[in-house]
């Protein structure tokens, strides 16, 4: 499984920067960085638990996850929901709608949320 989480990140990746992660402002090792965080979030249960996945996280792995998501704040794991920490932990083409509510939730940041449409 291991391998699969790192093919299929790469491969959405690759197509990604053309688009998403096109603009100069992406870090040049996103891919990796990003890609590790994954590895690591399968091999330690995070898509069971994700929130306290979150919390064990270095200062340098959570801005690794902000810059994937393209958040403009740090990350304030303890005002995250099981959805949004979740859906940290997935590429935005597979994030997912857990509550079923309509709406794919990311994170708090500052004193908003940041919702889509699902």
């Amino acid at each position: 499984m291991p391998e699969r989480i790192d093919e299929s990140w790469n491969h959405w990746f690759q197509i990604a920067r053309l688009g998403r992660y096109a603009s100069p402002e992406a870090p040049a090792d996103l891919g990796t960085t990003y890609g590790d965080v994954l590895q690591k979030a399968y091999s330690e249960g995070a898509y069971a638990a994700p929130v306290p996945f979150l919390k064990g996280l270095s200062a340098d792995e959570l801005e690794t996850i902000q810059n994937a998501n393209w958040l403009a704040d740090p990350i304030r794991v303890d005002s995250l929901t099981e959805e949004g920490a979740l859906n940290l932990l997935i590429p935005a083409a597979a994030q997912v709608d857990l509550n079923y509510d309509g709406l794919v939730f990311l994170v708090v940041v500052g004193s908003s949320s940041r919702s889509v449409p699902n």
